[in-house]
């Protein structure tokens, strides 16, 4: 019986190792905070998001729409999308009806060159800035345009509004070195100041800093934003995330970026800031930082791709949404720990992650939606599937990657070349 004892023993052991060694294997290819994804494959999709109208909104050939039109950066204002629609021979700003898709208002500058960017909403205005270095501000009940003002800006560089304040980028020599800091103009006025430089002990070179979040803090205007840069006479590159007061012009606090060979380090449209905390994640790690002093909350393991942007957003009951690397998670927002994860690979990356009511939106060639309960997939949408019409037209697809949603409505808005695309219900 002894001996009997004895070898069940050494045979209960030797099933532990194994299944220890099993599960360390499985960990070796996810992050610990990621886990199998639900396998939905089979399962039957469930009605979601129900289609309310479509909107034609430029009237041209086929062959002329499918090279040239293109609709962008949708925002919503008072549930009504707002929006640039751009063909080959002229850009503008136009306004729609939520309810129905009716147009509202068109606004076009001749002397624009179009190509807008940098859009802002802000309460009854929207600020933006043109191809050709100018920025603009509109009101959004009208359609008529309050100011504008030609700004120092290269093509494709940022600008980041604070009301009447702008913030963008001022190249400057220091050391022998052309650097990049932070400048602000200030409407109607036109008033320039200097809001951030980096110090001349530093000696640093090759620098650039990439577009800054705004947020606010004990009643400042607070810049978070990325500085990448070298060091005199080193080959290593370096990365600092800078929370920067702007009224008292002093770094509230700084954090060095780890950087990893052939992974890629932070921008700043992968900062995210949220009730009084910073978000962003590097090679390896999302981080939780708190705003008021630098200090890390928590770190999440995560999967990183080197060349694709992070998705996140933030749902109602203290939960964080997160796609990166073909992976959707849902993570508590207090702790960072994983409550479901799934697999989201898709032969192209996906372009932004919305919140509609009970659904996660995830929008690349098609639109997927899951649920925030469990990260089952509830619907997808081809383009087909939202606009009949594009079934016989070969190669089209949505421009997912211009996403607007309103919460309060539990709308989601598409843009599908030249059509606007309405999802959701008032109702539900």
């Amino acid at each position: 019986m002894k001996r009997l004892n004895s070898v069940l023993t050494w045979t209960c052991m030797l099933l532990g190792l194994l299944v220890q060694f099993s599960c360390n294997k499985s960990n070796e290819t996810l992050p610990s905070s990621f886990g199998t994804s639900t396998d939905d494959n089979d399962a039957p999709l469930v009605a979601s998001l129900p289609l309310n109208w479509t909107a034609e909104l430029y009237a041209e050939t086929a062959s002329s729409i499918e090279q040239n039109c293109s609709l962008s950066d949708i925002n919503l204002h008072n549930g009504n999308p707002v929006f640039e629609l751009r063909t080959a021979t002229e850009s503008g700003i136009w306004k729609v009806n939520a309810q129905n898709g009716d147009i509202l208002w068109k606004w076009k500058d001749e002397a624009s060159t179009g190509g807008f960017q940098n859009h802002s909403l802000q309460g009854d205005v929207l600020y933006f800035t043109d191809e050709g270095g100018k920025a603009y501000k509109l009101d959004l009940n009208s359609g008529q345009k309050l100011w504008e003002v030609e700004l120092e800006l290269q093509p494709g560089e940022w600008a980041v509004f604070d009301g009447d304040d702008i913030y963008l980028p001022e190249q400057y020599e220091a050391n022998g070195h052309r650097l990049t800091g932070i400048q602000r103009i200030r409407m109607p006025l036109r008033e320039k100041a200097v809001i951030f430089r980096a110090p001349d002990r530093d000696n640093s070179s090759e620098e650039y800093i990439g577009r800054p979040a705004l947020t606010d803090c004990d009643g400042n205007s607070v810049l978070i934003f990325t500085r990448h840069y070298k060091k005199e006479g080193r080959k290593l590159s370096f990365a600092r995330i800078i929370a920067w007061d702007v009224p008292l012009q002093r770094s509230m606090w700084f954090l060095p970026v780890q950087q990893h060979p052939g992974q890629r380090t932070p921008h700043s449209s992968d900062i995210y800031v949220e009730g009084g905390n910073v978000f962003f994640a590097d090679a390896k790690f999302l981080y939780n930082i708190q705003l008021a002093n630098g200090n890390c909350s928590w770190r999440s393991p995560v999967s990183i791709a080197p060349s694709q942007p992070i998705q996140m957003a933030f749902g109602p009951t203290d939960l964080i949404y997160y796609n990166g690397a073909g992976w959707l998670a849902s993570l508590q927002r207090k702790t960072g720990k994983k409550n479901w994860s799934k697999s989201v690979a898709y032969k192209e990356a996906a372009t932004c992650l919305s919140l509609v009511g009970e659904h996660v939106v995830l929008g690349h060639s098609e639109l997927d939606c899951y649920s925030t309960a469990n990260g089952r997939r509830l619907t997808r949408y081809c383009t087909a599937d939202l606009y009949p019409a594009y079934s016989d037209r070969e190669g089209a697809s949505l421009r997912a990657g211009f996403l607007a949603h309103a919460e309060e409505d539990q709308q989601l808005v598409v843009a599908a070349e030249r059509h606007l695309i309405c999802l959701g219900s008032s109702s539900q």
